[in-house]
């Protein structure tokens, strides 16, 4: 077997206009200002203040702001500063919260700024329905009460941007067309949380605020190259899990296709956009060594080093046993922004969280949070070097997995998108990126030892494997198959998260953390992505449990308080779940679209009465059945994957970095082209799909010769072999 050795992981570019810069937020707000409030007043939510729109312009607020800095102690503040010295200022100690010092805060606040939220208004969604299609489809009476509660909370989370003159300056972008937020403290909209929002008002038959979403998108991705963490100013510079291209494809065709324009049209080229802002601000190389020296699949880094928007060879003095190996590059994505202040929104927290430790400079620290605010996974143990501290965050030095699956998805769907348009070129082109990808996740990410992907941190040089992550499965999610062993050995390991609770699967495995994306707190993004793979693979038993299991959690918890949770517990149904930052919010814009989709997917039968326990165990039965059964054909297949391994398949570092498969079954070199293969670890799964499409005869040597000759392209030959025959079922249609 070969050994792979990662020797250096370099080049996260970020560029310099991509830099979170304390700089760079006078355009809403002045530092020292919100500084005085987040440290001087008693504790609020730190979201507040920044949320507050003025009375005045900026430029008079500010001004009023300096004639009381001295009389705060906070004069002295210019420019970049230590916030740890600053903090600890014995003058400044004196003045915190002395009613004096809050008394001339507060008056200066309620002169210039409006009550927080007041640059936005209700707004009547024009397109609401009471009574959508699926309502008319159910019997039950409990279920109907509760989907009309989740149709109605769309009338509750619809808002505008105020256009009102006594609101000057506000932190909220410029949006063209209504929005719906999360609910709770979140006024605003947030990425990742709208896909979800997004199936859900879909089921409700709310085309409209469907398409007025997007479009909000759009311009935004149009004004400033991709979607901020959520849509205020304060959220630039950072993004979250990258969900456009799935809401395209939530569109495509969507009846009788009125979306198809808007989705083939200027969708697809903001899609576009977007992702060249993660190929240009959050890609790491990854330079990987090849011999022959061990037979351990995993990765090993030898070192690495970060430069802005440049690349810095380093080499490998280690293991000269390896000289003569062959190297090769590749490429992954992380969560990667660089900042030297804390969130505006969280301002107190991150300032509490820098005092605590010692370790970290300023920009390391602020770096680290906003890294981690950028995965939508804020905070979680995941991040951490010690589970119970978050001044231990790593997140900026981490490859994630579930960035690089989404990606992935958003390669394959540009890729179908642009073959729709006629435009095959591009069409192979991001194929052709989907496959880079998935292999250099599997050369990567794979940890051979634990049979699934891990996130790897390059400080530590370790996977991130204490414990189940649910973004150890989202490979699965989006269509990438198990280096070794299949989708069920996966879900054999992690057969007691996944399907063991009755509330619901964790963010989490069970372990000490206390962060709101950790055990035992259950998020509906998570059992929908599940039960959307379960049902691709056909596993409707398990599909339905994993429903069931979320559905109920909500269901008691709306009984029992009238409310949607953002979160709730695995071990407690019914229960919101706890922990992080701020105080449990309702609403809530994910949770009642996950909510509908099931409740649309499976009607009455989502309310009947279920036994968790005896389901649980049945699955049990079920996957260790499926994987004897599973290994039984593996065997009769060992002695054709036995003769493979003899010819010392090997990559090798040329200009595509591939070489021919060696002509195992005699086949002519024609075919043997079509089978040329991207490394070790997917050799296997292509050559057999060749063999059983020739076989069958689906496709010609000489036809995809001239295929391509018309094209006129130069392609990776296994690329083009799986367009032409797999593309649908790539595509997961």
């Amino acid at each position: 077997m070969l050994f792979f050795s990662l020797y250096l992981a370099i080049c996260l570019a970020n560029t310099d206009d991509m830099i979170d810069s304390v700089d760079k937020i006078s355009e809403y707000t002045d530092f020292n200002m919100m500084l005085a409030v987040q440290v001087l007043l008693p504790k609020t939510d730190s979201k507040d203040f920044v949320d507050r729109p003025t009375k005045k312009p900026l430029k008079e607020v500010v001004k009023a702001f300096r004639k009381i800095e001295k009389r705060l102690g906070i004069d002295k503040i210019k420019g970049h500063f230590d916030l740890y010295n600053f903090i600890n200022k014995p003058y400044l100690s004196a003045y915190e919260h002395e009613p004096q010092t809050v008394k001339l805060l507060e008056d200066f606040l309620n002169q210039n700024f409006l009550p927080v939220g007041s640059d936005i208004e209700a707004h009547p969604a024009t397109d609401y329905n009471e009574s959508p299609r699926f309502l008319q489809n159910l019997t039950n009476k409990n279920l109907i009460s509760v989907s009309k509660a989740l149709n109605n909370t769309w009338k509750e989370l619809s808002r505008k941007k105020v256009k009102n003159p006594q609101v000057h300056n506000s932190s909220l972008f410029d949006l063209p067309f209504p929005f719906m937020i999360p609910g709770g403290r979140f006024r605003e909209f947030y990425y990742w949380d709208t896909y979800w929002i997004l199936e859900g008002l879909l089921v409700c038959d709310m085309n409209k605020s469907a398409e007025n979403i997007v479009r909000n998108f759009m311009h935004i991705i149009d004004k400033i190259g991709y979607i901020p963490n959520g849509t205020r100013k304060y959220y630039s510079y950072r993004s979250e899990p990258p969900y456009f291209g799935l809401m395209l494809l939530k569109l495509l065709d969507y009846e009788n296709g009125i979306f198809n324009d808007l989705v083939l049209g200027d969708g697809l080229r903001m899609l576009e956009k977007e992702y060249e802002f993660w190929d240009k601000n959050r890609k790491i190389r990854i330079d990987i060594q090849l011999g022959s020296v061990s037979n351990d699949y995993n990765t090993i880094v030898k070192d690495y080093e970060y430069e802005t928007a440049t690349t810095k060879e380093v080499s490998n003095p280690e293991n000269t046993a390896t000289a003569s190996a062959y190297k090769t590059s590749v490429y992954l994505n992380a969560y990667h922004v660089t900042a030297d202040f804390p969130r505006p929104e969280s301002m107190s927290e991150d300032l509490s969280t820098y005092k605590k430790q010692n370790v970290l400079n300023e920009t390391q620290m602020y770096s680290n949070i906003k890294s981690g605010a950028e995965s939508g996974w804020d905070f979680s143990t995941r991040w951490f070097g010690d589970s119970t501290d978050i001044a231990t965050i790593t997140a900026y030095d981490q490859i994630p997995v579930d960035l690089n699956a989404l990606l992935y998805r958003n390669e394959v769907i540009m890729s179908k998108l642009f073959s729709r348009k006629g435009n095959e070129e591009k069409a192979l082109y991001y194929y052709r990126k989907s496959i880079d990808r998935k292999s250099a996740m599997n050369l990567v990410l794979w940890n051979q030892n634990e049979g699934v992907w891990n996130d790897y941190n390059l400080k530590s040089k370790s996977f991130v494997n204490s414990r189940f992550y649910f973004s150890n499965v989202m490979p699965l999610v989006y269509g990438i198959e198990p280096v070794n062993g299949s989708n069920y050995d996966i879900l054999k390991k992690y057969s007691k998260e996944i399907f063991g609770y009755k509330g619901g699967i964790p963010a989490s495995g069970y372990g000490k953390g206390g962060q709101q994306w950790d055990f035992p707190n259950v998020w509906a993004p998570h059992q929908h992505m599940m039960v959307e793979l379960l049902i691709n693979m056909k596993e409707d038993a398990m599909a339905f449990h994993v429903a069931k299991s979320f559905f109920n959690s909500v269901y008691v918890g709306y009984k029992n308080d009238k409310a949607f949770f953002e979160k709730y517990n695995c071990l407690k149904v019914g229960f919101t779940g706890a922990g992080g930052e701020y105080a449990p919010q309702t609403g809530f814009g994910w949770t009642n679209g996950a909510m509908l989709s099931f409740i649309l997917q499976y009607g009455d039968k989502i309310i009947e009465d279920y036994d968790h326990e005896k389901g649980y165990n049945d699955i049990l039965v079920y996957l260790n059945k499926e994987l004897t059964m599973r290994n039984v054909e593996s065997a009769e297949t060992s002695e054709r994957n036995n003769l493979l391994n003899a010819n010392n398949i090997e990559m090798i570092n040329s200009d595509v970095k591939y070489r021919l498969v060696e002509e195992v079954t005699k086949k002519s070199l024609e075919e043997a082209q079509l089978a040329k293969l991207y490394n070790e670890i997917e050799k296997r799964k292509l050559y057999s799909k060749l063999c059983s499409a020739r076989k069958n005869e689906h496709v010609s040597v000489s036809d995809s010769s001239r295929w391509l000759k018309k094209g006129n392209i130069r392609l990776r030959d296994e690329a083009v072999f799986c367009y032409i025959q797999d593309r649908n079922v790539f595509w997961g249609q």
